[in-house]
């Protein structure tokens, strides 16, 4: 997956959003302005309060605004890069994922399995094929097949609701998942034998904590038309894989997973996963290869194991980069409006500046009396919003990967930049400030 292709349109969000924030933030000043007293600004005369108040409001607004923004984009990139960091489990690299629809080729639960035998052996035998499989669903994968399962002889005999997959023997060679006890499936274990199943490590624990799963059972319901029918299916637990993290929408965590063979529970949407030696695409030699097996088969989708796990992080990269893109244009007007004005409030006291140094004020005192009033903009509207954005984050704590909602590092770095932010815009006005001699204050008198 091309992963700069969502910039476009973050672009054009930002665009739009940038300009209904400048006309907002320009429209009440400039229906104040149009109410001036033209008489009492010929004379001189000292600005209303109001206005003071209005100007300081949208300083602090700006100031909420953008550290909401600036702290959720921290939080997704954060999130992001931990994604990147975490073992998943497997190894995501050099690995093809192409889907087929076995309906399309008129294939039943009797014809369906050894075909996709013989499948899987001449995708093997490809130039430069690895090793390969076929699976019905994969991590990262937007539709997880779940099936409620039971254990028989249990206490509650409550159904589970677990993570499902079908797949062929190598499954977790292919992937380089390690089977932490028990064996992969082989080819003895086909229609006729005993149903057999291969569990996550998480799926282990929550049905036989403290105890080897290898050598238990697992009631499965049959499934009709109009529901569950007929007796249970038992499951015979030959294996315990190592749990995979799932890079879907919903979180980055190991669920529970149960694995069972296609050749005993036939499925005919399969996706056909190939590891190349050197990370080549294969789908063109797949395209032929299908059509000479059967002429009705074609590739429904082709990608990397990598695009779809990029896939599934799309959310959080398109959320981080509008996030991003307005906190950047609200830091921005944050600077501006805060050096607008503290330099207005320069100029409006010039006069009371110049008294106080002809008093024998330091320049120390000069350069704290201009920065209480900025900075003490920059502090109400930093605690509004960050007391808006932990509101907002814990909303988002789902789509964070184990990044606490509460972040110190983003909420520290964020604080650090609009303090930063806040004495840089206050340079220039403090600096004239300190400059203004008595006998400037009485010319602007």
């Amino acid at each position: 997956m091309n992963r700069t292709a969502n910039w476009p349109g973050v672009a054009v969000l930002t665009s739009a959003a940038t300009r209904r924030l400048a006309l907002l933030c320009g429209l009440v000043p400039a229906l104040d302005a149009s109410k001036a007293d033209v008489v009492a600004g010929l004379r001189g005369g000292a600005p209303r309060l109001g206005r003071v108040r209005l100007r300081h409001a949208f300083v602090i607004g700006q100031v909420a605004f953008s550290i909401v923004l600036i702290v959720s984009a921290g939080l997704f990139i954060r999130a992001l890069q931990r994604a990147a960091s975490i073992d998943p489990g497997f190894d995501r690299r050099g690995v093809e994922l192409t889907s087929i629809d076995l309906t399309q080729g008129g294939f039943t639960n009797r014809t369906g399995p050894p075909f996709v035998r013989e499948l899987v052996d001449r995708v093997r035998q490809l130039p430069g094929v690895e090793t390969a499989t076929v699976a019905s669903g994969l991590p990262g994968g937007f539709e997880v097949w779940r099936e409620a399962l039971t254990v028989p002889g249990s206490a509650s005999g409550t159904f589970v609701t677990v993570d499902w997959n079908v797949i062929e023997p190598g499954f977790f060679a292919t992937l380089r998942t390690p089977i932490a006890a028990g064996r992969d499936f082989t080819a003895a274990d086909r229609n006729g034998t005993q149903p057999v199943a291969i569990v996550s490590e998480a799926a282990a624990r929550q049905f036989w904590p403290g105890e080897a799963a290898v050598g238990k059972y697992l009631s499965q319901p049959t499934w009709g038309p109009q529901g569950p029918r007929g007796p249970m299916r038992t499951l015979l637990v030959v294996g315990v894989a190592r749990d995979i993290q799932s890079s879907s929408l919903i979180d980055g965590l190991a669920r529970a997973w149960v694995y069972v063979p296609l050749q005993q529970q036939y499925v005919p949407n399969i996706t056909i996963v190939a590891r190349t030696t050197r990370g080549q695409r294969i789908v063109n030699e797949l395209r032929p290869l299908l059509a000479s097996m059967n002429p009705n088969l074609s590739v429904v989708t082709a990608q990397t194991l990598e695009d779809s796990l990029a896939l599934g992080m799309a959310p959080q990269r398109v959320a981080a980069s509008v996030a991003g893109s307005l906190g950047v244009v609200g830091l921005l007007l944050t600077g501006i409006g805060i050096y607008g004005v503290m330099a207005y409030a320069v100029t409006r006291r010039t006069r009371e500046i110049g008294i106080r140094v002809a008093l024998g004020a330091r320049p120390a005192d000069v350069v704290r009396m201009v920065l209480r009033e900025g900075l003490a903009l920059t502090l109400i509207g930093s605690a509004i919003g960050v007391v808006i954005a932990g509101v907002l984050s814990r909303l988002l704590a789902g789509f964070l990967f184990g990044i606490p909602p509460i972040d110190p590092i983003t909420f520290a770095a964020t604080a650090a930049l609009f303090a930063a932010l806040a004495l840089t815009a206050c340079y220039v006005p403090v600096r004239r400030a300190t400059h203004i001699s008595p006998t400037q204050a009485l010319r602007c008198e």
